[in-house]
């Protein structure tokens, strides 16, 4: 599947955001059991990523929203997660 097929599938079922076709990706999945975002892959190029989520939720067709409670979405890789007070998870600023 090419670069533009995959966009369009997960455009299809995510926000779109622009991608930078030279930018590093992290593939996150939402853990709704633990309520915290996990890294998948990270540092990624664009097509890495697309290919990861594609997989994870076999062609956007599962696991790509809340109410799936697990869910897997694309991010820039330095996009840092905040949990709450403006802590990560494990408690660094």
């Amino acid at each position: 599947m090419t670069v533009d097929e995959m966009l369009k599938i997960y455009f299809s079922k995510m926000c779109q955001v622009p991608f930078e076709p030279d930018g590093k990706y992290a593939v996150r999945v939402w853990d709704g059991m633990d309520g915290c975002w996990c890294d998948v892959v990270a540092g990624v190029d664009l097509k890495t990523a697309l290919e990861t989520w594609c997989d994870r939720t076999k062609n956007g067709t599962e696991h790509t929203n809340y109410s799936d409670i697990d869910y897997y979405r694309i991010f820039p890789a330095d996009t840092k997660m905040l949990w709450s007070w403006d802590n990560t998870m494990r408690g660094e600023d």
